[in-house]
């Protein structure tokens, strides 16, 4: 968005880059500082970063033109934005949950924990439940990640009828990641097989999308009014829509 319309004047592009840049840069170094050491997720972590810091800048530029079409290139210019931010976002997101998921696979029994990132899992004990044609069996567990404890039971629904079992996820969503635990089966002497799987900003995908989808329903609003206005408008007036006219 600092791009302008027309034949770009360097001086004055590289001066509105040059404060994105540098804290894309910085953010970039601070993660290998901290111990992150692959290119791919440093490069989209420096990319978004100088992203989101050019639409910042950007925001912060005086709004051209009067009146009605003042209102329209306000609502299209900060719809861009919201999009581009939500853009960045899911970025980060999916950069995160596919860079840094982890999960193993262990078999537990009543009342041995397994410990995963920043999760212990403790299997408390095994119900089964009978529901007319269904069989439910799950796995009561206890989650923490160090400051609360939360209950979870994934399960085996077992359909006599049509001879047939699927397993039933247990989930906890969180801001800064989701924890998966996935029953895969239970032995004779009580022992429960389990996979925990813990993703990290999966949240950050959905939040992302959402205010992509905001921000373009936002813009889109003024258009059928754009066009109207635009229709008895003076040439110099329609040009105030755009940040910066054509020469």
């Amino acid at each position: 968005p600092l791009l302008p319309w027309g034949p770009p004047d360097l001086r004055r592009t590289g001066g509105l880059l040059a404060v994105p840049a540098a804290l894309g840069g910085l953010a970039a170094l601070g993660a290998a500082a901290a111990g992150l050491r692959r290119a791919g997720v440093l490069l989209v972590g420096a990319l978004a970063v100088f992203a989101a810091a050019a639409t910042v800048v950007e925001m912060g530029r005086p709004w051209a033109g009067r009146g009605a079409l003042r209102m329209i290139a306000v609502r299209l210019r900060s719809g861009g934005y919201v999009a581009h931010l939500g853009m960045l976002v899911m970025l980060v997101g999916i950069t995160a949950s596919s860079a840094f998921t982890t999960q193993a696979e262990v078999a537990l029994r009543p009342g041995e924990w397994a410990r995963l990132d920043r999760y212990v899992v403790r299997y408390d004990a095994v119900r089964a439940m009978q529901r007319g044609d269904l069989t439910v069996t799950e796995a009561a567990l206890t989650a923490s990640d160090g400051r609360r404890e939360m209950r979870l039971a994934p399960r085996h629904l077992y359909h006599r009828r049509r001879d047939a079992t699927t397993a039933e996820v247990a989930i906890r969503s969180s801001w800064r990641d989701d924890l998966y635990v996935v029953l895969i089966g239970l032995a004779e002497d009580g022992r429960a097989t389990l996979r925990i799987v813990v993703s990290p900003l999966v949240a950050w995908l959905w939040a992302g999308a959402a205010m992509l989808i905001a921000g373009a329903a936002w813009a889109a609003l003024p258009a059928a009014a754009g066009r109207r206005a635009s229709a008895g408008a003076p040439d110099e007036a329609i040009s105030a829509v755009r940040p910066e006219a054509v020469p």
